[in-house]
């Protein structure tokens, strides 16, 4: 089925076919691009038809249109029609430097659904003969070339590096030096493609990856870079981690300190806050966290790591190890109500999640082997689903061996018992002792932490002592 364009207040509505871009489904637009848009660019270029397929030099009709996903619809960022030379210029408005879809339709079909880079002050050229098959488009600009680079060293690395992890004989010198010349050649756009936004996100992914191989590299390389980059987070909690290998956590938390006084955005300040939260945490200093995720909120309290800040204040005043697990009473699949009280004496897994989630589904067995092995001996499996979906959580059970205690839990995440728990990742399980103490909280893929701590709490011999 074709996917018909409509034109709709200067851009499109997807007709017979639902467009998606990513993670942006199109439905409509709003207005055109404005002068106040803090992002102005501009994009010219010509279109054209292979002879062979045309033999009439008439190119008009070619629409040109890069939309943006608001979240509560589509504006316009750019949207221009060709002349019968193909030729076709616009201003580009934007809320920020990005990557965006551009589409190209004529006549009412989508020819093409790409990217560009939209930056302030880039100025784009487009060149593009249709049928295109499988050409890339072309692009010309400093931001646009820096991201094709980009892009094109990524593909390079991961075709090589599937390459040699499909060999019978692994090599671990070979993938390796395949990381190391990748991080080399990642760096190194800075100096090809100076200030632009591919190479700076090419930068930081150079620096990451040295995280574990390199730590007194990605120290230095992250040092040399601005730390207000798009991105620079996930770069500052790698330099943390390579600091505490070879420093210490006092070091490390000194140089989310010294980040913060390098920069004036409260946002930065705060996200660099929580790794200080985090390093405190790594070394089990309970109140030291509690007091930074406190200074979190009192400094940086319209920040939008607030809500961060607030949720760690709580797990670490109720949800610690050695705490007495919140009390809970709730209705189960069955109609029965269930308490974490009346489950004294017996080991419990509390166990949040949802029936689609892949984590959830792939650590199905293990967790029913535990739970047939363990439960005469006092262990008590409760599974809270937090999907509104009755039908697809009922499916779950459908030939499929589910044993324990089950509740539905109205609200999802945001429901009185997913937030009693504090729970913002699926599945989350917390393990709690006879005595109704938290003993752990773990999170994502962690079956096998789980089952090694289950079987110490189940040792017959094992009196109440600290793990």
């Amino acid at each position: 089925m074709s996917t018909e364009l409509r034109r709709f207040q200067g851009g499109y509505v997807i007709v017979g076919a639902v467009l998606f871009l990513g993670s942006l489904q199109l439905v409509g637009c709003t207005q055109p691009p404005v002068e106040t848009d803090p992002v102005q660019a501009y994009l010219e270029g010509q279109i054209q038809v292979r002879a062979d397929v045309d033999s009439i030099p008439d190119f008009a009709g070619f629409e040109v249109f890069i939309p943006h996903d608001t979240g509560d619809g589509v504006d316009t960022v750019g949207f221009a029609v060709t002349d019968s030379t193909g030729q076709f210029a616009m201003k580009l408005g934007a809320p920020y430097d990005g990557v965006y879809p551009l589409i190209i339709g004529r006549r009412g079909v989508l020819l093409r659904e790409d990217e560009i880079i939209v930056a302030d002050g880039d100025s784009t050229t487009l060149q593009a003969e249709f049928p295109m098959g499988n050409r890339l488009l072309r692009l010309t600009s400093s931001e646009n070339s820096a991201w094709m680079a980009y892009k094109n060293t990524k593909a390079l690395y991961n075709q090589t590096l599937l390459r040699l992890l499909q060999q019978e004989s692994y090599d671990q010198g070979a993938v390796d030096r395949s990381v190391m010349q990748a991080v080399s050649i990642l760096w190194s756009l800075q100096n090809t493609y100076p200030g632009t936004m591919g190479a700076n996100i090419a930068a930081l992914e150079s620096a990451v990856m040295l995280d574990g191989r390199n730590d007194s590299l990605l120290i230095a390389r992250m040092q040399q870079l601005d730390p207000t980059i798009s991105g620079f987070t996930e770069l500052a909690r790698a330099a943390r981690r390579a600091t505490a290998r070879m420093e210490g956590q006092e070091a490390a938390i000194q140089l989310m300190q010294d980040l913060q006084t390098r920069v004036d955005d409260e946002n930065l300040k705060a996200a660099f806050q929580t790794e200080i939260v985090v390093a405190h945490l790594d070394s089990l200093q309970r109140e030291d966290a509690l007091a930074a995720a406190r200074q979190l909120e009192a400094l940086y309290p319209t920040s939008d790591w607030l809500n961060w800040g607030e949720r760690a204040v709580y797990e670490l005043e109720n949800l610690m190890p050695d705490m007495p697990a919140p009390g809970f009473v709730a209705t189960t699949r069955e109609g029965d109500t269930i308490s974490l009280d009346s489950l004294r004496g017996q080991v419990v897994i509390l166990e949040f999640y949802e029936p689609n989630n892949q984590f959830f589904q792939q650590q199905l067995a293990l967790r029913n082997a535990m739970y047939n092995a363990l439960n005469d001996n006092g262990l008590e499996i409760i599974s809270v689903s937090v999907h509104p979906d009755s039908v697809l959580n009922d499916a779950l059970f459908d030939g499929n061996e589910f044993p324990g205690q089950h509740i539905y839990a109205q609200g999802g995440l945001d429901g009185s018992l997913a937030r009693l728990y504090n729970v913002n990742v699926l599945p989350t399980r917390y393990v709690i002792d006879r005595d109704g103490v938290i003993v752990g909280k773990f999170s994502g893929g962690a079956m096998r932490p789980i089952q090694e701590t289950i079987m110490i709490l189940m040792d017959p011999n094992r009196g109440r002592q600290p793990l």
